[in-house]
């Protein structure tokens, strides 16, 4: 299971990436602009849930708020 999840993952990297010039002539400038904010975004907030898991694991913060 454990190798299967990380060719689906490569796969699907690869994939990605390879599309990637199409989706930047389709998107254009200003659509490029806003995916990249948007992925920031979603970036920015993975990154504050894995604080407050930190700290809600050290015991900084209690596990119900």
């Amino acid at each position: 299971a454990l190798y299967g999840s990380i060719a689906l993952t490569a796969f699907i990297s690869f994939l990605t990436l390879s599309a990637a010039s199409m989706l930047e002539r389709r998107l254009g400038q200003t659509g490029m602009r806003i995916l990249t904010r948007l992925m920031g975004l979603v970036l920015c907030a993975i990154a504050v849930q894995f604080i407050i898991d930190g700290l809600k694991m050290s015991g900084v913060v209690a596990h119900g708020t």
